[in-house]
């Protein structure tokens, strides 16, 4: 992917997003409980890595731009979907459990490029 693909695949990402906030979906701040929210996003990112596998003798175009904006706005969905009631951000977790979760959402998801 060159530059202008990775510039238009950046702004199509931001102005989705952008369109999904003003309508009311939204996966919440980042400052709150962003060990849980990271751990979801690496997991997520590594199924949705896996899946993208699935579909890689398959070639269509604009396939190295379309792939990557698609897995990135379903996890943001997926997010926004689980922090509906903001049930992210009300849980309470200490920094040793986040130091877990971060390192286990990066573990799973290594393990899901490896595997």
């Amino acid at each position: 992917m060159d530059f202008l693909e990775s510039l238009f695949a950046i702004t199509i990402i931001i102005l989705v997003i952008a369109l999904l906030n003003k309508k009311g979906i939204s996966a919440g701040s980042y400052k709150k409980n962003f060990p849980l929210k990271s751990f979801l996003v690496l997991v997520l990112l590594g199924i949705s890595m896996r899946i993208n596998f699935l579909f890689v003798e398959y070639e269509y175009l604009f396939k190295e731009t379309v792939e990557p904006i698609v897995s990135i706005i379903i996890i943001y969905i997926i997010m926004a979907i689980i922090n509906r009631n903001g049930f992210l951000d009300k849980q309470n977790i200490n920094d040793f459990v986040g130091a877990f979760l971060i390192v286990g959402g990066i573990s799973a998801f290594i393990s899901m490029m490896v595997i």
